[in-house]
């Protein structure tokens, strides 16, 4: 290795150290000496300034000037600068674009040290999120707005560079008025300068960028639109420029989002083959690159969730993952790609090719990328919903009810962060609804419910027609109501479900993958129909979605077992009313698949075992078959031990194997199975409920149990063992009628923190009673 290319490698290493955090190497003075020798022997050798020479020690200097800090470094900064320039007349974009802009704009009416000044202010600003630094730049570009003349041939230039500063003001925490005076400035900028100039371009993209943001503030179409408008016409004006690549990307991602809010396939086709152009083009070592490698990453996973395709996702987690690996920790992009990698992970653990292991780094992820965000930032309220998601994923993986707590309490606060009338809104405040829905199962409170009914109610009301989000909002809202129906009886309510379900069915494309879901709800809600008014329509209509639900779901997805139980009990309830053996053989097999393909420790798996153990009872009431009755008492066993199991399911299967062995076996052989079954009793109604509430949910549940168990002690000739089977279930009764203790109903009102921490640890407690209980 010559010395030339032995020093530009050691100045390499010391760009490469800084950009990881450390500022000593290019701080050190032998790093100036270095450059200083590189240019005077290149120049020797090559006999003119090599490129690359040039880009190295414009970096070099760059990263002198931003390691200083202050505004120190002026030298370095006016070394960089001019180095910059002679890169940029060969390759434009190894020139980092803050730099490139100020190059491409010539901001010529300002003295000159002043104009190295907003370079790089605004650069420190973008690459740090340095707010002291934007504020200087802002007021420096606002003198020059001011000082220069309407028709002076710079101050489009100007009012330009002041609407991206104000729009990177927006950015890193600032109010809605900023945004709004960033388009305007813009608007006034593409106003006043000729399309024919080459910073045309360079301005209609930048003022599409901030109507995007602004569009993600209020949701008003006309700015969207305006932003895929514009950012044609900057690719268009671009072509040939050096701003082309960044007109692509920003192009690319107003298409996406507009997908996200119309669902038009072509916008997300278009954005992805923006996004790959614009990788490509970009070197791998431009600081731009993980930006698009970010931006193709989060296009793919969009794909992939609107037509379940796996490549796009398996490519999706490789782009995010080398868009995170080759940002630095300290740059004000960070956090949001490590949420983005989060985010295409646990989309991967939801589908039939995510592991645990996904899931996981999910979270690990989502984690950091919270931490790394201030408590001010924009973008924090998403961080924390997507944090949320991927504790409840996991929840639903595992049934720790720690986990589903928390993200109940971070959607909460994601809600609480966002205002109103921000079209995430209605996003977080449904994800919230669902969570309370999900506890409402784990433990039974109804103020959840209500609560997540209210919400899901106000989700509908806020979304329009069209919005490809209009279908999971009326499914889930048809699911609560269906949940409410189960626990009071509501005629209403169930028919609202029927009504709601449907309607998430036909505006749901065919094509959807997350249309089985809608289907398989509405295939449980029309069954519950049937059992409760008997209309034989709704329970051919049940089965009829079922099985399309289980046909449009893939072998492997984690939801393909839920809708094979769903099926499986529609066919079980047709076979009740037509004593069709074919419909009950069937409902038998799709059982014991969906108890096969679930993992023992899942939370469903019980509720599964117990479906399957029904329609087993049932096939040896019909046909005799001693091996069914065998297995059906089986399965009640397994399901009624499962320390993950809602509490409601295994006390329910408790109940009906204890019923089984003294039908098919003797009254002192259930003797204690009814035992083991009202020692579950206490957990059911357990104290975070109020007294009502725990009250309804015995009566519901178990309101026989031990009676009935008292009754086979009696025929089995144990007065003792009645005794105590009547007074335990006499004393559960009365302590729940007399407990003085007061409920947390109170002191939710005064200390919702509190409240909220005794929740976790009842349930923590009650998890781990469950694993000892016996019978």
């Amino acid at each position: 290795m010559s010395e030339p290319e032995a020093t530009l490698a050691a100045l390499i290493r010391r760009i490469h150290a800084f950009r990881l955090g450390d500022p000593g190497p290019v701080l050190d003075t032998q790093a100036v000496a270095e450059a200083r020798s590189l240019l005077d022997r290149a120049a020797g050798v090559y006999g003119s300034l090599p490129i690359h020479v040039a880009e190295v020690v414009a970096w070099m200097h760059l990263c002198r000037h931003l390691a200083s800090g202050d505004g120190r470094g002026q030298e370095d900064l006016h070394t960089a600068i001019k180095m910059f320039a002679v890169v940029a007349e060969v390759n434009p974009q190894a020139v980092p674009e803050p730099v490139r802009q100020y190059l491409a704009d010539g901001v010529t009416g300002i003295d000159p040290g002043i104009q190295a000044q907003v370079a790089t202010l605004l650069e420190e600003a973008q690459q740090r999120g340095d707010r002291v630094a934007l504020e200087r730049a802002v007021t420096l570009l606002t003198t020059a707005v001011a000082a220069t003349p309407a028709g002076h041939h710079d101050h489009a230039r100007y009012l330009s560079c002041l609407g991206s500063a104000l729009h990177l003001r927006f950015q890193l925490g600032g109010a809605d008025p900023d945004l709004d005076e960033a388009i305007r400035l813009g608007r006034q900028a593409v106003a006043a300068t000729p399309a024919e100039l080459v910073a045309h371009a360079a301005m209609l993209s930048n003022l599409g960028n901030a109507l995007l943001d602004r569009f993600g503030r209020t949701g008003v179409v006309a700015d969207l639109d305006e932003a895929v408008d514009v950012g044609r016409r900057a690719a268009a004006a671009s072509i040939g420029d050096q701003h082309h690549v960044v007109c692509l990307s920003n192009l690319g991602g107003a298409l996406l989002t507009r997908f996200g809010h119309t669902g038009s396939i072509a916008d997300l086709d278009e954005a992805i083959g923006i996004a790959r152009q614009a990788v490509a083009t970009t070197p791998t070592h431009h600081p731009d690159h993980p930006r698009r490698l970010a931006n193709l990453g989060s296009a793919l996973r969009t794909r992939s969730e609107r037509t379940g395709s796996v490549p796009d996702l398996d490519e999706a987690i490789d782009v995010a993952r080398q868009a995170v690996a080759t940002t630095p920790a300290h740059h004000p992009d960070y956090a949001g790609r490590l949420a983005n990698l989060s985010r295409t992970l646990r989309v991967r653990f939801e589908r039939d090719a995510g592991t645990d292991a996904d899931l996981d780094a999910a979270i690990r992820f989502a984690w950091e990328a919270v931490t790394a965000t201030p408590a001010h930032h924009p973008k924090r309220a998403t961080r924390l919903y997507h944090l949320g998601g991927a504790l409840l994923a996991r929840f639903h993986r595992t049934g720790a009810a720690a986990d589903l707590d928390e993200a109940i309490g971070l959607g909460r606060q994601a809600v609480a962060a966002t205002p109103t009338d921000h079209r995430d809104h209605t996003v977080f405040l449904s994800d919230l609804g669902n969570a309370l829905a999900t506890r409402f199962e784990l433990v039974g409170s109804a103020a959840d419910l209500e609560e997540a009914i209210r919400i899901a109610r106000q989700t509908v009301r806020a979304t329009p027609s069209g919005d490809p989000d209009q279908a999971k909002y009326l499914s889930n809202l048809g699911t609560m109501l269906r949940a409410r129906f189960e626990r009071a009886g509501t005629a209403a309510d169930l028919d609202e479900a029927v009504l709601v379900g449907r309607e998430a069915v036909t505006v749901s494309p065919d094509d959807h993958p997350v249309r089985a879901t809608y289907l398989s709800n509405l295939s449980a809600t029309l069954t519950n129909r049937f059992a409760y008014a008997g209309a034989v329509d709704d329970l051919n209509e049940a089965v009829s979605v079922g099985r399309e639900a289980v046909s449009a779901t893939p072998t492997g997805h984690p939801r393909r077992t839920e809708r094979l139980s769903n099926l499986g009990l529609a066919l079980q309830t047709r076979f009740e009313h037509t004593r069709c053996l074919s419909d009950l053989n069937e409902a038998v097999v799709v059982g014991r698949k969906a108890v096969t393909d679930t993992p023992t420790d899942h939370p469903s798996h019980a509720l599964f075992l117990s479906n399957l153990s029904t329609a087993l009872h049932l096939r040896f009431q019909h046909s005799g078959a001693t091996a069914d009755v065998v297995d059906a008492m089986r399965g009640w066993k397994l399901a009624s031990r499962s320390p993950v199991a809602p509490m409601r399911v295994r006390l329910n299967t408790a109940g009906h194997r204890a019923q089984l062995l003294a039908a098919q076996r003797s009254p002192a052989a259930a003797v204690e199975a009814y035992a083991a079954a009202v020692e579950l009793l206490p957990l059911l109604a357990w104290r975070g409920l109020s007294q009502r509430e725990q009250q309804d949910l015995l009566r519901l549940n178990a309101g026989s149990l031990p009676r009935d168990g008292a009754a086979c002690a009696i025929a089995a000739r144990l007065p003792d063992r009645t005794v105590e089977l009547l007074e335990c279930g006499r004393g559960i009764y009365w302590s729940q009628l007399l407990d003085t203790r007061t409920d947390l109903t109170s002191l939710r009102q005064v200390a919702p923190d509190l409240a909220a921490r005794l929740h976790r640890c009842s349930v923590a407690l009650e998890q781990h009673a469950r694993t000892d209980v016996v019978g």
